[in-house]
């Protein structure tokens, strides 16, 4: 089978499909079909059949590894203490973009614990003969809600264990809540525990919001003390950026406090990075002035040398390391707001310090992280295990703008899919302002290129289930996105094709050419998985088809079709429509008439009907 074990790509198969649709035609089923209702029957009895058996009812992306663990759940063989029931007979369906989608309701049963409800979602695809196979087993939430209640179940004593050493904090809290009007976190660091203290109205999702905040944060020894008054918007983790001390964060600046409460940094700075150079202990920027502390935490105007300066303009700060952020990297702040599940699963929070905020490669504060370290006995947890800029660089644009690109890694527990990137392409001016920003999904081979001016490229190579679409041979795709500068702002272009380089760009063989996988369910299982250099003939005649279609060229082929409705403009009432491709090319941007040329001369001229 062909890999692809991650949640993510859910996430970017979803992305996928709707960026840049202008409209969408999805025609529902909720009551099932005979052939579907058929294929729900042999679902039901391949739950007890061997593993090569079931895995034959698959022509899908996703691992024998991860079909088989999501499979596990609904067999109920190994008298696990938790039961599932598929509820098949209240199963519903949808046709969209070439696949049927079915859901499953699922219970969950366990002795001594509510009946729970998750749903299955199976992604058929539809073969020769009107044959069905599960493109796609997304049963994430049924996963992680049976391995969640089955450990809940199985070690109650552990838990209860662990909620009582947790109590111990809530307790603390509560004391030391009477002269607050909240104590939220806390985190420990060398042998003793903080807390965190809030006056006003406290609002954790609103701590990465712009809006002014509606409380103030200040730090307390365990003993009670004050180590930072409540005068803060946010408080940091204990030597996540300075040794031994703890980053403040006021009115957009930032400054720190030792966990004596000695303030080191007063809180006027945009950013401070660590760098011991000579007397210098850190480069600071402090509104549009660049500037250093020395080791008395003094600030001096400029940067101390010529290095440091290259250290800054050159964002060698950034690129030269890997941030990595969770409990085995650093002292995570736990939450004390009671978990709505389960009390054990308490969430560890990280600040990120100014410097790596302020250029958007992390935001202030991240949670769901695992509070439970790889030393630590098993005790389970879904979450973030760590955040980490896994790679990032940066070449300038223009006289006045550089483009910073991070790529962000994330692993995550929980379900079967374990890790997620995400990558952020940032526009920073040369007094390192960041004056626009795009997120943007892509795991393999993902590069960002300037095209001209006012045109940027993003390219990764889309490695799906079976490519963006049910009918198209290739697993692995190139996808792009083109962005426009203007004015130093950054603005992703609509697409309206699949093939969207095709709108912008006149191509040349370079993007029909490639390493792509196909699969053949129909073969030998040694000969399922093959490669080819070149784009198939069906494929490249898709990516004519939805240029003609754009202008209102007529698609008879269906497999063609639900595509370009689905990711093209669809049904336009005010366009005319024909089936002459003359009239169509007459219409055609000068990108287009030569893209349709350079596509002729691989395919011959157009056959009718497409």
């Amino acid at each position: 089978m062909i890999k692809m074990s991650t949640m993510k790509k859910i996430f970017l198969y979803m992305l996928l499909l709707c960026a840049g649709v202008a409209a969408c035609t999805i025609m529902k089923n909720d009551q099932l079909d005979k052939d579907a209702e058929q294929f729900l029957s042999e679902f039901k009895a391949m739950l007890t059949k061997s593993d090569s058996e079931i895995l034959a009812m698959f022509l899908s992306g996703q691992s024998e590894e991860e079909i088989l663990k999501g499979v596990a759940v609904l067999q109920n063989k190994d008298g696990a203490s938790v039961k599932t029931r598929v509820r098949y007979a209240e199963a519903t369906g949808k046709w969209d973009a070439g696949y049927l989608f079915i859901d499953l309701p699922v219970d969950l049963s366990a002795e001594g614990e509510e009946m729970v409800v998750k749903h299955l979602t199976l992604k058929l695809v539809q073969k020769k003969a009107g044959k069905f196979y599960i493109n796609r087993l997304g049963g994430e939430e049924v996963y992680t809600a049976y391995h969640s209640l089955k450990y809940k179940v199985e070690n109650r004593d552990l838990l209860a264990q662990r909620s009582r050493d947790l109590k111990v904090y809530y307790d603390r809290a509560m004391e030391l809540q009477k002269n607050y009007d909240s104590v939220v976190w806390y985190t420990q660091y060398e042998d003793t525990t903080y807390y965190v203290a809030v006056n006003g109205t406290y609002v954790l999702d609103s701590l990465n919001k712009k809006s002014p905040a509606t409380f103030k944060m200040g730090l307390l020894h365990e003993n009670g003390k004050v180590v930072i008054p409540v005068e803060y918007d946010l408080i940091g983790n204990p030597s996540i950026n300075i040794p031994g001390a703890v980053e403040v964060k006021r009115e957009g600046k930032v400054g720190y406090f030792d966990l004596n409460g000695k303030m080191l940094v007063p809180t006027e700075y945009t950013w401070v990075v660590p760098y011991e150079e000579g007397q210098s202990k850190a480069l600071v920027k402090k509104d549009t002035v660049f500037g250093w502390l020395d080791a008395s935490y003094q600030f001096h105007e400029n940067f101390p040398s010529e290095k440091a300066e290259k250290y800054i303009r050159d964002f060698t700060y950034l690129t030269e390391k890997k941030f990595v952020f969770g409990g085995d990297h650093q002292q995570l702040i736990i939450n004390l707001a009671q978990n709505e599940r389960y009390n054990y699963e308490s969430r560890g929070i990280i600040i990120a310090p100014g410097f790596l905020v302020n250029n958007n490669i992390f935001n202030w504060v991240t949670q769901d992280f695992t509070t439970r370290l790889s030393s630590e006995d098993e005790v389970y947890e879904s979450g973030n295990v760590y955040k980490e800029n896994s790679s990032q660089y940066s070449f300038s644009l223009s006289e006045t703008i550089d483009v910073l690109v991070n790529s962000i890694k994330t692993r995550y527990i929980g379900g079967r899919g374990e890790f997620y990137t995400e990558n952020k392409i940032n526009l920073i001016d040369k007094s390192q302002n960041l004056v626009g920003s795009i997120d943007t999904w892509g795991e393999g081979d993902f590069t960002l290129k300037r095209l001209n001016e006012k045109l940027l490229q993003a390219s990764f190579l889309y490695d799906g289930e079976e490519g963006p679409s049910a009918n198209f041979k290739e697993l692995n795709l190139p996808y792009y996105n083109y962005f426009k500068i203007e004015e130093n702002n950054l603005t992703q272009l609509q697409r309206n094709r699949i093939f969207g380089f095709t709108e912008y760009l006149k191509i040349d063989s370079s993007f029909l050419s490639g390493n792509f996988k196909t699969y053949n369910q129909e073969l030998p299982e040694n000969q399922r998985e093959q490669f080819t250099s070149f784009l198939s003939k069906e494929t490249i005649e898709y990516m004519r088809v939805e240029i003609l279609a754009n202008y209102g060229f007529v698609i008879t082929n269906e497999d063609y079709l639900d595509n370009y409705r689905f990711f093209g403009k669809g049904e336009d009432k005010n366009q005319t429509i024909t089936t002459d491709y003359e009239t169509v090319y007459a219409k055609a941007s000068e990108i287009d008439k030569y893209n349709l040329d350079f596509l002729a001369k691989i395919l011959g001229p157009i056959a009718k009907p497409i």
